[in-house]
């Protein structure tokens, strides 16, 4: 599983400028109000991978080149932690925070964009020190349009219509809910659920019925005859697993796998999901009235589920009652009276 953020860096004309930039790249030294080694920021080579012969990967017939580095930075800790209880100053390694992540860089439609291996908020920490704007120019975090409504909408279209395309202009499908995260209404407790069929777990019905927050979902998806398991997030985050990947690219060794599927979730996969959406919308297959009703429906399966529940459970007692023979009445589930639940 990786984790990972997806950027554009609009300063740079082409991705053989970012090669230069990390050719000529020295360490950046920053320097503190201590007798110390400063913190340093820097770009190493990742093995395995030659910045001076790019990789690439084929994607509708266009070949993208990318390259790959590792960047780690050194951030100083507020100076409250820089000395002990005695007021001697600490171990190096206790004043400062490391950051260390791999970042990836293509050229996709006249852009260079970015791939770093971890949250948005760390990824921006490590690029403003080690690709620092006064050389690599202006980047931002690609705003991908991931709503609530659009997290809902994939559970809808798993729960109702699974064996039909996401939109009848792509040929994408969700095959599995694997997990889902949120939040209550009071944004307090978080929620979470996992596993192969959650889609039909009453808890995760309970949590879309009562029209909790949703965060973030995990579905697996088949696209063009190729699956992927993605979790799509609020935050600007994704997850992708290339355990489960099924496709062209499973002769590749570990790394090389997952950053093709990054790739190809950052520039297809998302972009395509999100025109299903839009497609669902335009057409009128998705709207707040259906979104309604569709809650509605899982509030009818949950009264149902609960009722069969409750049923086998009443079946089980009388069973056990017939079993024992010991003259005792059996309590319906309902039967207990407030007295005798304070004594429980």
């Amino acid at each position: 599983m990786k984790s990972f953020s997806m950027w554009e860096f609009t300063g740079l004309e082409d991705l053989n400028e970012a090669i230069n930039l990390i050719r000529d790249s020295r360490p950046i030294i920053t320097t503190e109000d201590w007798e110390d080694e400063p913190l340093i920021a820097v770009i190493n080579q990742v093995n395995g991978f030659d910045i001076n012969n790019p990789e690439s990967l084929e994607v509708d017939g266009n070949q993208i080149n990318y390259v790959i580095v590792d960047c780690i930075t050194e951030r100083s800790r507020n100076a409250q932690f820089w000395f002990s209880s005695q007021g001697q100053l600490r171990p190096r390694e206790k004043r400062i925070n490391v950051y260390q992540t791999k970042v990836l860089l293509f050229e996709y439609n006249n852009l260079v964009r970015g791939i770093v291996f971890t949250g948005k908020g760390r990824a921006g920490t490590i690029i403003r020190d080690c690709l620092p704007a006064e050389q690599w120019g202006n980047f931002a975090a690609v705003e991908a349009t991931l709503t609530e409504d659009l997290l809902y909408w994939i559970f809808r279209k798993f729960i109702d219509l699974r064996e039909s395309p996401l939109s009848p202009v792509h040929n994408l499908y969700v095959t599995a809910l694997k997990s889902y995260t949120g939040k209550t209404r009071d944004n307090i407790n978080a929620m979470r659920g996992n596993g192969r069929r959650i889609s039909t777990i009453l808890g995760t019905l309970a949590f879309l019925f009562n029209n909790e927050n949703l965060k973030a979902v995990r579905p697996q998806l088949q696209y063009n005859g190729e699956v992927f398991l993605l979790e799509i997030s609020l935050t600007g985050t994704c997850r992708i697993w290339e355990e489960e990947y099924q496709g062209i690219w499973l002769n590749l060794d570990e790394e090389r796998l997952q950053n093709n599927i990054a790739i190809y979730t950052y520039i297809k996969l998302l972009p395509t999901l999100i025109d299903c959406y839009q497609d669902n919308i335009r057409r009128g297959s998705w709207s707040p009235q259906l979104k309604v009703e569709f809650l509605q429906r899982l509030g009818n399966e949950i009264k149902d589920q609960v009722e069969a529940e409750l049923a086998r459970l009443q079946e089980e007692a009388h069973l056990d009652e017939q079993t024992d023979g010991d003259g005792v009445d059996a309590l319906d589930l309902f039967d207990i009276t407030e007295e005798d639940d304070d004594d429980v």
